[in-house]
């Protein structure tokens, strides 16, 4: 009984430590969605209708809020979730939770290196 007790145990961590790990990147996600990409794209409406009319806005800042959106909060839902199912369908080993929270890190810009 102590052999399938500490099985149970060990499956029991593993889910935890993959669940943070995808709350983590849908947390991630979610700041990028409203810090970058909601503050550029209310920017850029305040000053389309300042200006009356998108041809005098600079195409850089659309640019910037379409790449916060997509690369900021998609990329990170993205990410999250396949690094999630991928380890369910691989059977990875418990040390995907600190390996998917170095790529989150890096993903974000959090840690430089």
């Amino acid at each position: 009984m102590g052999a399938g007790s500490s099985d149970i145990e060990a499956i029991k961590r593993h889910e935890a430590a993959l669940q943070r790990s995808v709350t983590a990147w849908i947390v991630t996600g979610l700041l990028f969605l409203l810090l970058p990409g909601t503050f550029l794209g209310a920017w850029n409406l305040i000053a389309i209708s300042s200006l009356h009319g998108a041809q005098h806005l600079d195409p850089a800042w659309i640019q910037a809020h379409g790449h916060a959106q997509i690369f900021g909060w998609i990329g990170s839902f993205i990410l999250g979730i396949g690094f999630y199912s991928l380890s369910k369908m691989g059977g990875m080993a418990a040390s995907w939770g600190r390996t998917s929270r170095d790529r989150r890190s890096r993903y974000s810009k959090l840690d430089p290196s």
